[in-house]
């Protein structure tokens, strides 16, 4: 029998499989890093954004390694909605399937990875399948990508809400990323 217990993630950006990158705005691909993520949540995954280097808006990536760490159950038809985003931004996600524990590395968090797909799902309702089956002791990395909306549509924004931005030297920072929540379910 599968539980949430069976699922882990864990950041990317280790040197080699296993090694210790635990900053989360570091994790860009490349092997598997042992830092786990607790509790399904991921606190600022991604980095505080100045307005003035949004101005046209602002994208970027991260990637992240889900692991079914089931030894005995392979689970079928697993579907994944992520909750926790900005009203400033969208969060979509793309799958690819790791070689050895490794994907591609990007350079920066501004490159785009290639040949994923990528897909929005915020609720339960718009839950997104990402593997027809997760075959036991295995792992796939899930690409998430970040798209802040333009400077024009953000100016509209409330800049003293604390829960978006805050005022800095003169601009506008847009505070770090959502505390962004891993939904997990399976048939």
């Amino acid at each position: 029998m599968v539980a949430i217990e069976d699922f882990k993630i864990y950041l990317s950006g280790g040197k080699s499989d296993g090694d210790a990158n635990n900053i989360p705005s570091s994790s860009l691909g490349g092997y598997r890093s042992a830092f786990m993520v607790r509790n399904g949540i991921l606190n600022n995954i991604f980095d505080e954004v100045a307005v003035k280097n949004a101005y046209n808006g602002y994208t970027d990536y991260r990637c992240l390694f889900i692991k079914n760490a089931n030894l005995t159950t392979d689970i079928v038809n697993l579907y994944l909605w992520i909750s926790g985003k900005k009203v400033y931004e969208k969060i979509s996600f793309g799958v690819s399937i790791p070689n050895e524990n490794y994907v591609q590395l990007l350079q920066s968090s501004k490159d785009v990875p290639y040949g994923i797909q990528f897909y929005e799902a915020y609720t339960l309702g718009t839950k997104l399948k990402i593997k027809d089956t997760f075959t036991k002791n295995t792992m796939i990395a899930l690409w998430l990508k970040r798209e802040i909306i333009d400077f024009t549509t953000l100016k509209a924004l409330p800049v003293n809400d604390t829960n978006y931005v805050v005022s800095r030297a003169n601009d506008i920072i847009l505070k770090n990323a959502s505390d962004l929540t891993f939904n997990f379910s399976w048939e």
